[in-house]
């Protein structure tokens, strides 16, 4: 996308909470925003139990949506060592990392929305990879979460996960296309392996665990979709990619769903599926954003012109914009799941109506 971005500051950290923790983390993708960012992407202990009609939140990082966080206000309690968790009693106890990422916003409202059983079970859901996979960032985050980043992410979580039952890795869907197995030119073929190797090493771990495969999130949270909101009101055009090549999308609030069944099945050694069932271009997707943002005929850049978008527009996006992720497999899925949005335009007529909400 040719247009500005869209700046968010970081919440305030609770009372209570210590700078380095408050602050080991960024907002939207995980990057820290005017702090420094430490390794791993973790933070604090989120405890929670669920009452007859709602959760109560007693400790939690301060990036989860207010709803959550009112009820445990005084009740911050750091660890020692910055981890995440959160417990829902006598239910399945959900351990995140990259809390205040925009995936773990999503996490949190499924986890206000679940109802308790009888399991105890401690299941870690690794959600450090995650920020990246969409395709509203024109491909620049993933300058910051280069093949080596995902490597060590996935180790670190690891490490941190010693007492966990259960992991539930989310990774990328695409990875299931012919042409990933084929092999796929750098830079996104770098990406592709390094990603399938962080599949294995948590597979071939010591805790039991599952692979969740997830379609190109998009949501309410997300700041680069802001971004688009914004550039689209002012007419700015985009790199749309082919209208033959599509791509398979999946609502955050259907990829924190997925990851919670999961959770909840905890099928060791599995490797499972979340997108929705209508698979489309990223040019049609971002078209149906456009006229629901006011926009009727959105711009496309023409490909002539990539030689002269190239800081703009990173190589990686181009190469995933043209890479068919509706190819890959899309089941089995998580017991239990089925995606709300199970249309794309579903979906994006949800955002647009959560933003209008407030």
């Amino acid at each position: 996308m040719i247009g500005p971005g869209v700046a968010v500051d970081p919440p305030p950290p609770p009372p209570g909470v210590g700078v380095g923790v408050a602050a080991e983390c960024g907002v939207g993708d995980g990057e820290a925003v005017g702090v420094p960012e430490l390794e791993p992407p973790h933070a604090l202990s989120i405890a929670a139990h669920e009452t007859a009609m709602n959760t109560t939140i007693l400790c939690g990082t301060s990036f989860l949506p207010r709803r959550l966080t009112t009820a445990g206000a005084g009740l911050w309690s750091p660890p020692v060592r910055p981890i995440t968790s959160v417990i829902l009693a006598r239910s399945v106890e959900i351990i995140l990392t990259a809390p205040r990422s925009e995936p773990a916003l999503a996490m949190s409202r499924s986890i206000a929305r679940t109802r308790s059983s009888n399991d105890p079970a401690r299941v870690l859901v690794n959600l450090v990879l995650q920020s990246p996979n969409t395709l509203l960032h024109d491909g620049h985050a993933w300058k910051r979460y280069r093949p080596a980043r995902l490597l060590s992410d996935t180790r670190a979580a690891l490490r941190d996960a010693r007492g966990a039952d259960f992991i539930v890795h989310a990774s990328y869907l695409f990875l299931g296309t012919a042409s990933v197995e084929q092999g796929l030119a750098p830079p996104l073929g770098d990406i592709a392996a390094a990603a399938l190797e962080a599949e294995d090493l948590v597979l071939s771990g010591s805790i039991p665990s599952c692979v969740v495969r997830l379609g190109y999130r998009y949501g309410p949270e997300s700041r680069d979709l802001r971004s688009y909101q914004l550039a689209f009101r002012i007419g700015r055009p985009y790199w749309a990619g082919s209208r033959g090549v599509k791509q398979r999308h999946l609502h955050s609030d259907d990829a924190a769903s997925a990851l919670l069944a999961a959770a909840r099945q905890r099928p060791v050694g599995k490797t499972l599926y979340a997108a929705d069932d209508t698979p489309a271009s990223f040019a049609t997707f971002m078209d149906c954003f456009a006229r629901r943002v006011g926009n009727r005929v959105p711009l496309h850049i023409p490909g002539l012109m990539r030689p002269l978008t190239r800081v703009l527009i990173a190589e990686e996006h181009v190469q995933q914009v043209d890479l068919a992720s509706a190819d890959a497999p899309d089941r089995p899925r998580p017991r239990g799941f089925t995606p709300l949005h199970a249309d794309y335009r579903s979906g994006l007529g949800q955002v647009v109506d959560a933003w209008k909400g407030g």
